[in-house]
């Protein structure tokens, strides 16, 4: 116990500079991104959330069970971002509950310690806390032989992508309970989650099924995201815990598998990230690329163990990789599809490390190394940043007619404005190959006829016809 203290200290300084950002951010009125004044918005319309795109409301691409609690608890910023982090923290537990112990608290941290990595979403008003939570739930339940049906099909209505990790689980409960009862559970699981999308789509008059799969499918790839940079970026995110379990569990597998393998693969997979990836910084692309190739190394050993659960976290692994890599290419993709892998890792890394006696020392130096490049300060709003809020809502009040906030949706509301539409939402209608593609026009024909009486808006060139059709009349700086 003793040798663990200094990773517990660092991670408690870790922890206390985390809660003191968190004290600034949860009271704060305005978007910390700019998609919560969105999902604000969808509370407003959660009983009737899928339909024709209107000038006051566009869907989001995202299942119904994240605005449906905020309208039940009435949608605020606040109250959005207690629902995340309630989701953070059963994510963390779950992970505890799996490791356990000093190395499960120091797991969990680790985990923790991503958050500036996953592009600090961990308490915004998004699914994406609540759904890590169910979907962490889920995985440790599934650790310890119980059944993950219920937590799995919540975090699909909070968030579609919980399907690429089910594989993982259904070859748990194949290797540990034989394919009979796979095949069982996989019944127990899929059907809720098609009945429940048929039951959307009948209430929504056809549209559901458009909103949450057809405008996807419908939006292209950004290729260098989907090589090498998501990889980079999976690899950066813990790269000492990912470096260690590396040389651990090939070490465990020598006896059992040809080394050579996946180490080759690793130092192959590593000069191609570093020869291909972005600029960054010498040194941390140098780690991001060690991070990764030890992952991959870690992936390729792991698989001839004998242990179930060594087994269901490479299945995990690979999942999550599909998950992260292929979502973070989608047009839009952004840090926060990554932070599943990123918990995957924390729990095989506690999982592998827990008995090596030089673990602690291990632990200390990724989490101080987190503690130095965690953005604290940057990712806090400041007072200045409420009173320009406050100063841009008095100006709104003098606006006659309704008011479009494409970037920030909900800061009309303060102002006695209805919301409009989240720019988001309009982006993903706004491919020719999609499904509902000729809808955009009636944004073009607002902004000729000047519907909205005023537009705040970051960019000049928003498009729309905007600056032939509307004169700058305020810039806030």
């Amino acid at each position: 116990r003793m040798a663990w203290s200094p990773a517990l200290v660092v991670g408690t300084i870790w922890m206390v500079l985390f809660a003191t950002a968190l004290t600034a951010r949860l009271p704060y009125p305005y978007d910390l991104e700019w998609m919560e004044g969105g999902m604000l918005t969808h509370a407003l319309h959660w009983s009737d959330l899928y339909g024709p795109p209107r000038l006051d409301f566009v869907p989001f691409v995202y299942p119904p069970g994240y605005p449906a609690l905020l309208a039940l608890f009435g949608p605020s910023p606040w109250v959005g971002r207690l629902l995340s982090l309630l989701g953070t923290g059963l994510a963390a537990g779950s992970l505890w509950a799996c490791v356990r112990g000093p190395v499960g608290f120091a797991s969990a941290v680790a985990f923790l310690t991503t958050w500036s990595a996953g592009g600090a979403f961990f308490d915004l008003v998004r699914p994406d806390g609540l759904f890590l939570g169910l979907l962490a739930v889920a995985i440790a339940l599934e650790w310890h032989g119980r059944n993950s049906s219920v937590p799995f099909v919540l975090a699909f209505f909070v968030k579609q992508a919980a399907v690429f990790f089910l594989p993982a689980l259904l070859l748990a409960v194949g290797l540990r309970d034989g394919w009979r009862a796979a095949g069982l559970r996989a019944l127990t699981t899929i059907g809720p989650v098609l009945l429940g999308l048929v039951g959307l789509q009948v209430a929504s008059g056809g549209y559901a099924w458009t909103y949450l799969f057809g405008l996807p499918a419908s939006h292209p790839l950004v290729w260098d995201r989907l090589f090498p940079l998501a990889w980079l970026e999976l690899g950066g995110a813990l790269p000492v815990l990912a470096l260690a379990a590396a040389w651990v569990v090939t070490g465990r597998a020598r006896a059992e598998i040809e080394l050579a393998v996946p180490v080759v693969l690793g130092v192959v997979v590593t000069a191609a990230a570093l020869v291909l990836g972005p600029a960054g910084g010498l040194g941390l692309q140098i780690l991001r690329g060690l991070g990764l190739g030890a992952l991959v190394v870690l992936g390729a050993s792991s698989w001839a163990a004998s242990d179930w659960r060594d087994r269901f976290l490479v299945a995990l692994a690979a999942c999550g990789l599909v998950s992260a890599v292929w979502m973070r290419a989608h047009h839009g993709g952004y840090l926060n599809v990554l932070i599943p892998t990123f918990w995957v890792l924390a729990l095989g890394s506690g999982h592998l490390l827990r008995a090596v006696r030089w673990a602690p020392a291990i632990y200390t130096v990724q989490l101080a190394l987190a503690l130095g490049l965690t953005p604290f300060t940057d990712l806090s709003p400041t007072p200045r940043d409420r009173e320009e809020g406050d100063a841009l809502v008095a100006r709104l009040k003098q606006v006659e007619g309704p008011v479009w906030s494409p970037y920030a949706a909900w800061l009309p509301t303060y102002a006695g404005h209805a919301p409009q539409a989240h720019l988001i939402a309009v982006w993903d209608l706004d491919h020719p190959d999609g499904p509902l593609y000729d809808d955009v026009q009636a944004f073009v024909d607002a902004v000729r006829t000047r519907h909205w009486g005023a537009i705040v808006t970051s960019q000049r060139d928003l498009g729309f016809g905007l600056e032939r059709n509307y004169r700058l009349r305020t810039r806030l700086h």
